[in-house]
């Protein structure tokens, strides 16, 4: 991984920037089976951000504020979406279930003072 190109040689504002560890550690950077390391996470976003990343005067990577805010927004629309999903998902198969439900036949009423078994096996012509 090639390093970012800028860095500072001044500490920088935490109001405009924010360390890739934060980002690493709100679970961003992470792949698909999110077993990475906090660190594997910040090489991950230091590859798939380089353009925004600056280094800061100790040599820890940043990016704006405004592009965290992007990230955080755009993971709160994808999990409002995808419950949004999961909600209409469910409905559907709700409504497959009731309506399933409802073209099942029902069974042989039991006799009273039998069982089960013996009902079912006296309808066999047993």
């Amino acid at each position: 991984m090639a390093p970012p190109e800028f860095q500072t040689n001044e500490p920088l504002d935490p109001v405009a920037w924010v360390p890739l560890s934060d980002l690493a550690a709100h679970g961003f950077g992470r792949g698909f089976d999110g077993r990475e390391t906090i660190e594997q996470r910040i090489e991950t976003l230091q590859r798939e951000l380089a353009e925004n990343v600056l280094l800061d005067d100790i040599g820890m990577p940043h990016v704006p504020r405004s592009l965290v805010r992007q990230l955080f927004a755009a993971r709160t629309s994808a999990r409002a979406d995808q419950h949004r999903r999961h909600e209409e998902w469910q409905r559907r198969h709700a409504e497959l279930d009731a309506r399933n439900n409802a073209q099942l036949r029902g069974g042989i009423p039991a006799t009273p003072g039998s069982t089960a078994l013996l009902d079912m096996l006296g309808a066999d012509g047993r």
